[in-house]
């Protein structure tokens, strides 16, 4: 539908009918817009960016660095 009044946009040279056309497309994609928002409520699924990743920190854990001391080098003679 939408390449079809496309075609109609570029047709026309009336700043009137330009309007119409333009209000027809920005109207097309608000349709569009609820449809697809209709359709995930069916389907169950959650609206963008609601449900939060968990932390990928807490996921990570550090390796524990252990320092022993050093003994004695043994002795040379």
């Amino acid at each position: 539908m939408a390449l079809g009044l496309r075609g109609d946009f570029n047709a026309s040279s009336d700043h009137e009918e330009r309007a119409r056309v333009a209000g027809a497309l920005a109207n097309l994609g608000k349709s569009f817009v609820s449809l697809q928002d209709s359709k995930r409520e069916i389907l169950g699924k959650p609206k963008a960016g609601v449900l939060k990743p968990e932390d990928a920190k807490s996921k990570r854990r550090r390796a524990k660095i252990v320092i022993e001391p050093l003994s004695d080098p043994p002795d040379k003679e």
